[in-house]
């Protein structure tokens, strides 16, 4: 990893995920990007009152953000002391999904790491708002940190899939840096109502065992079972799973995860980082 994104609005659960990605990337190079986005209903009369006559309106808007940015880096640079990171503050004055996405292309960022806020009562999802949107939107490959995790060595990690899609290149990339980081086993688990793939879902699985039994330890699980995010708590728990990683699809797979029919069974609120890739 080189370029890591991560946005924060000073919450206890993106403040949480960036100190899970100071230790998850521990022993890499990585230069991290601090982002804080703004709008200007943020912000109220008394903000731009206490501006002095030289300051223009940008900068009055933008000096709280920058403050309380380059605090945190001095906090983290203290508490860390990891030579391996260096930062970059940056604060926007834009949509939070647009600023987002232009920072990630203009600077070629490798990985959006995001915090989450647990389930909503209303909505009745696992992520927040932002978080949701920018897996939807987003141009960058992305991990999602849960509030209140403690970070713990990658020893076992698990890849959702499908095998509805081929691989492409570069796909795993983020994945398999990751592993080979932490010297972690994966293991690539199906789920499915069928116990049978169709010709195109074992041609995609034999190309994967291709790819990955390269790049690290790998094993494979096929589970049949109609109770989907059960199943997964279910195998992530009896496994002891520290990291969880899955690629977006377009339809179905991806959306069955986010926003099937999650009810009074969610219990298996996610309790560790989730790497989502990017299929192009």
């Amino acid at each position: 990893m080189k370029g890591i994104l991560l946005p924060t609005d000073f919450s206890n659960n993106s403040l949480n995920a960036i100190d899970g990605a100071m230790q998850i990337f521990a022993k890499s190079k990585c230069t991290f990007f601090i982002l804080n986005v703004q709008k200007a209903t943020s912000f109220i009369s008394d903000d731009l009152m206490t501006a002095t006559p030289s300051m223009n309106l940008y900068q009055s808007l933008i000096q709280t953000s920058k403050k309380s940015i380059d605090n945190l880096i001095i906090t983290l640079k203290s508490k860390y002391l990891n030579l391996n990171h260096k930062f970059i503050s940056i604060v926007d004055f834009d949509n939070f999904i647009d600023a987002t996405n232009q920072l990630c292309t203009l600077n070629k960022i490798d990985l959006v790491v995001l915090g989450t806020k647990g389930v909503s009562g209303l909505n009745q999802v696992i992520f927040g708002s932002n978080t949701i949107k920018l897996i939807r939107r987003g141009v960058c490959p992305m991990m999602v940190i849960p509030n209140n995790y403690h970070f713990q060595e990658f020893k076992k990690s698990v890849y959702l899939t499908d095998y509805s899609t081929a691989i492409i290149e570069n796909e795993f990339k983020p994945l398999t840096s990751i592993l080979k980081t932490h010297d972690s086993s994966l293991q690539l688990l199906h789920i499915s109502k069928k116990d049978k793939l169709s010709f195109i879902q074992k041609k995609n699985r034999d190309s994967l065992k291709g790819h990955l039994t390269n790049e690290t330890s790998t094993n494979f699980f096929e589970l049949q079972d109609s109770r989907f995010l059960e199943s997964i708590h279910e195998f992530c728990t009896f496994n002891k799973v520290d990291f969880l990683a899955i690629t977006q699809k377009k339809r179905s797979f991806f959306n069955r995860l986010l926003l099937g029919n999650v009810s009074e069974n969610l219990t298996q609120q996610i309790s560790i980082p989730l790497l989502i890739l990017r299929s192009k």
